[in-house]
């Protein structure tokens, strides 16, 4: 998803994961070692990356003792890795994944595809640290190889092809943007048929790529394309629904019809609220766009409302001094501005800076080594 201003999410882009198709290993070994790799992604999922470090770590200890022409060192080598990137170790992101296509391109029957996975995960850690023309030149050659090795209507090359549109949409590259998102399109359209979830996911980049070029005609009717068939897809109550809905608020709200913005925004907000329960992360976000559309139509007593409820609930959820929070804090003090509250507002920008200088302090003294003896 794309906010108004046109930045798109580093997540928007696919990080595929290796499969672990090993015939070399011995059925109890890889038995025991699936078991142990299955547990640590379960606990990936759960942000329990310490403990699925430990698990990772020992399983490339044992997979380096399989055979010549397993893949399971390759691929739990990028396990870790993306356990590293999560956590903005991206150094040692980069030396496992690098690692891994070391050992891909010396086997004997190199695998492309997942040589090409090495590539295009590698890269989504290069966008992480703004190191952008190393980033397109992995993406582009693991669409290359791909190409090459499955053929141009893979469902493998069509993630590499979204994994483009989508980075050079987040880098406001449009005309180069265009032909990947049109791709993505035409793809999910040939592979699963015009009224697939996935036609409805391509077309809404498509339209967030309108959007961002202000090109607003061309922006409804994909909409309106992409909401039919997530209504007859899912419940009504469903984030696929949401989410087209957002794309309307969206275009209404970069055109100021904030008026016909106004509906779409509270549809989303009912839509998280059912689905995630009314103390969720994405109903903060639907209160806080709801909000910011009110103050734009003079509906202050409205907005202010919905700000403390947001804020109430990040602070429930993740501790009054979380850096969360002070975001959430800066979005409130823009509120009161607009509504000329501009010593409320002063409070709780001060709070916010605390927050954020409290966790930098933190921060420096979990880095900074102890004193010699």
């Amino acid at each position: 998803m794309v906010s108004r201003t046109g930045k798109a999410a580093v997540a928007v882009l696919v990080l595929a994961g290796l499969s672990l198709a090993s015939p070399g290993a011995l059925a109890a070994d890889r038995a025991a070692w699936d078991d142990s790799v299955a547990l640590a992604k379960s606990l990936v999922s759960q942000g329990r990356y310490e403990k699925a470090e430990e698990l990772y770590k020992q399983a490339i200890k044992e997979a380096e003792g399989f055979t010549d022409d397993d893949e399971c060192l390759p691929a739990v080598l990028n396990n870790l890795a993306e356990v590293y990137g999560l956590q903005k170790r991206y150094a040692e992101a980069e030396s496992l994944f690098r690692r891994a296509i070391t050992v891909l391109d010396k086997s004997g029957k190199p695998n492309k595809d997942r040589i090409a996975t090495c590539y295009n995960n590698l890269g989504m850690i290069y966008l992480q640290q703004e190191r952008y023309a190393e980033t397109e030149a992995l993406l582009k050659k693991a669409l290359e190889i791909r190409e090459k090795a499955l053929g141009p209507d893979s469902q493998e090359v069509a993630t590499s092809v979204h994994n483009m549109g989508m980075y050079y949409l987040d880098r406001g590259q449009y005309a180069e943007a265009e032909p990947f998102c049109k791709r993505s399109v035409d793809m999910a359209q040939k592979r699963y048929g015009p009224e697939h979830p996935e036609v409805a996911s391509a077309l809404m980049n498509l339209a967030t790529l309108y959007r961002v070029k202000k090109d607003y005609p061309k922006v409804e009717p994909l909409l309106a394309r992409a909401l039919a068939i997530a209504k007859k897809s899912f419940a009504l109550y469903h984030p696929a629904v949401a989410t087209v809905l957002g794309g309307y608020a969206s275009l209404y709200n970069d055109q100021k019809q904030f008026a016909k913005a106004e509906p779409y925004c509270r549809q989303v907000l009912a839509i998280n609220e059912q689905v995630y329960g009314e103390d969720a992360s994405s109903v903060v976000l639907a209160l806080t766009g709801l909000a910011e559309n009110l103050c734009e139509q003079a509906k202050f007593d409205e907005a202010e409302p919905l700000m403390k409820r947001a804020l109430a609930i990040h602070e429930r959820n993740l501790g009054a001094d979380h850096p969360t929070v002070a975001a959430t804090c800066d979005n409130y003090a823009a509120v009161l501005r607009k509504m000329n509250r501009g010593a409320d507002a002063d409070t709780m920008e001060a709070r916010a800076a605390a927050i954020r200088a409290k966790a930098a302090k933190e921060a420096k003294k979990a880095v900074t080594p102890a004193p010699a003896r």
